[in-house]
């Protein structure tokens, strides 16, 4: 998995290609829902909580070194 990571983030591409496709989708308990594009309001918003991400600090050198962290 890390090695796909570091390639992908290795690429010249500015938006890494993914193996799996985005969809904007919600789950909630038993329910599902999209996001509407173009749409300011009503949207869902992804949550992550502390510690959900894995190896964060990992994830984030990776970045850092190919020069994908935002900008301030």
């Amino acid at each position: 998995m890390w090695d796909v990571n570091r390639a992908a983030l290795a690429s010249v591409c500015d938006t890494p290609p993914s193996s799996r496709p985005r969809t904007p989708l919600a789950l909630d308990g038993t329910r599902a829902r999209m996001n509407v594009p173009a749409e300011g309001l009503g949207n869902w918003s992804w949550r992550l909580w502390p510690g959900q991400l894995g190896d964060a600090a990992r994830l984030r050198h990776l970045n850092a070194l190919y020069g994908r962290l935002p900008t301030p």
